[in-house]
């Protein structure tokens, strides 16, 4: 199995494109991935705020179980790792086909159940990395946070493994991190202020802000898709 970070220019239709993901990183930002997310989400609102609704629910219920008294850690992990993680994973695959024009299919949202192992294990590694990160302060954490940003996307669409994935992010977004953390920082801004219209807004910010990241991870990987392994 070939290595993300392996010499791949021998690979067909490869070439080093770190110059070109250079220049793109300043054509691409905050403003621009919410703005062309939310025009996709005003294009399909009814299935992706449906979608986004159940996300929400299961990832709700993962942290009501982290809650139970002795056991609700282990449980909790294990239903977000299990159940919610690769939801929100399938769901994040639909943003991407969306962004990029493909249309919203549900369907898309199972193709995560294809790599059902690998999006486990990978989402029980990008969590524990980015625990371990806060557990060193705050600032490896949110470092860590956004250089894992895409390997929802490496592993459901680039199909790699959980551990290349991890590498292949931190590949990806180099570049793109001041417009990684923007996209979280406001993406809790408005699930703050979807809280305070009594959960009303939740999900509409939740959504919009998967879809701009989903516009980020298609802006940086569209010249030079990731090794499928």
């Amino acid at each position: 199995m070939p290595h993300a970070f392996a010499d791949q220019s021998d690979r067909p239709g490869y070439h080093d494109d770190r110059l070109e993901r250079a220049q793109r990183a300043t054509d691409v930002d905050v403003g621009r991935c919410y703005r062309h997310g939310g025009r996709v989400l005003l294009d399909h609102p009814v299935p992706l705020l449906v979608m986004g609704f159940v996300v929400l629910t299961l990832v709700t219920a993962a942290w009501s179980f982290a809650r139970i008294p002795i056991v609700g850690g282990p449980l909790g992990f294990a239903f977000g790792a299990l159940i919610s993680t690769p939801l929100l994973w399938g769901f994040n695959y639909v943003c991407l086909q969306a962004v990029r024009g493909d249309g919203v299919d549900p369907r898309d949202g199972l193709r995560v159940y294809d790599r059902y192992f690998e999006t486990v294990l990978a989402a029980a590694l990008t969590t524990g990395l980015v625990i371990v990160g806060f557990l060193f302060l705050v600032v490896p954490g949110i470092y860590l946070l956004c250089r894992l940003a895409f390997v929802p996307y490496l592993v459901v669409e680039g199909r790699l493994s959980a551990v290349d994935a991890v590498f292949e992010s931190f590949e990806r977004t180099a570049g793109y991190g001041w417009t990684i953390l923007g996209i979280l920082v406001l993406r809790g801004i408005l699930l703050v202020l979807g809280g305070m219209t009594f959960g009303l807004a939740l999900v509409p910010g939740g959504v919009w802000s998967d879809l701009a990241m989903a516009t980020l991870y298609h802006r940086a990987v569209s010249a030079n898709p990731p090794p499928a392994t």
